[in-house]
């Protein structure tokens, strides 16, 4: 079965992909979730598709989770404020999950920059958040 992945955007959490992907290997909707950082070298990018930098470390929302797209790239001047506002990533914190069944692959469910400062609380939010129903 040949897969294209439409690309991924930094931040955004992939749940309605993972649902697809499971589904469509007659997995269950049950996964094992894990996080981890690696240190990466700190560079700022344009996308030109979103019309967003990436390589900053993201803000997080109510619920612990980044918000994607969040560095608009509109001005010179936007731009300026980023690099004065925001620091920039050094670490690539990503989420995997590995679904319950024997020798399926794992799916990259999010992934985004880090300086890796951020509260025990942000991650717990996000566990919570990524706790099911949201499979349903």
């Amino acid at each position: 079965m040949k897969e294209v992945c439409a690309g991924v955007t930094e931040g955004q959490f992939r749940l309605a992909e993972l649902k697809k992907y499971l589904l469509s290997r007659n997995l269950p909707l049950a996964v094992f979730a894990c996080e981890d950082s690696a240190r990466v070298k700190s560079e700022v990018k344009y996308d030109l598709k979103s019309k967003c930098l990436s390589g900053l470390v993201l803000p997080n929302d109510e619920n612990g989770c980044p918000f994607p797209n969040h560095f608009k790239a509109t001005s010179a001047e936007s731009i300026q404020n980023h690099f004065q506002s925001a620091p920039k990533s050094n670490y690539a914190y990503t989420t995997m999950v590995a679904p319950l069944s024997v020798a399926a692959p794992s799916f990259g469910l999010c992934v985004f920059g880090s300086d890796n400062k951020f509260q025990a609380e942000d991650v717990i939010r996000r566990w919570k958040w990524m706790t099911p129903p949201f499979m349903e």
